[in-house]
């Protein structure tokens, strides 16, 4: 039996916009919630002063490339999203209470990680590889889990209802 394929009747013209992020901090901001980048002011500038390096820009002007693109700045902002990159799991953490301050890097890291470091049971196949863990099954099989982490803000939240609710 043949399916046929789905065609999408649109006059949609795709297009690659430059954008100038020679702009005040203010506006760096503006521009990540306008484009829905969800990166903070940060994470602008230190986008804006890549392409601001001199290397940079003398490797880019070699590929006729001035100004980044929207679809650049979209790249990086996926890239370096808490969905992909877990800042909050990753970043430094001061916990403080009667007792003291103590400062963790990475959550993930130094509990996560570590508790099933601790373990080491010769069960576990894999582990903390693509968010998915391969535990010994039985003798012939492994039973392996995948785990996603939908984490806000992100831009890649697929579904409504999978996202943490996790802020910066």
């Amino acid at each position: 039996m043949h399916l046929p394929l789905p065609v999408i009747k649109g006059k949609h013209k795709p297009s690659v916009m430059e954008l100038d992020l020679n702009i005040s901090d203010k506006k760096l901001k503006e521009l990540s919630t306008q484009r829905l980048l969800a990166l903070n002011s940060g994470e602008m500038k230190a986008i804006q002063g890549y392409f601001n390096s001199d290397d940079v820009v003398k490797e880019r002007k070699k590929f006729g490339l001035a100004l980044p693109t929207d679809v650049e700045l979209e790249v990086l902002a996926q890239t370096w999203s808490e969905h992909c990159k877990h800042k909050i799991f990753n970043s430094y953490i001061t916990y403080s209470d009667e007792k003291g301050s103590l400062t963790i890097n990475s959550l993930f890291n130094t509990f996560i990680k570590r508790a099933t470091k601790e373990i080491n049971k010769p069960w576990l196949v894999s582990v903390f590889t693509d968010n998915a863990g391969v535990i010994k099954f039985n003798e012939d099989y492994n039973l392996v889990m995948k785990v996603e982490t939908h984490n806000t803000p992100s831009a890649l939240d697929p579904y409504g209802g999978a996202i943490t609710g996790m802020l910066e």
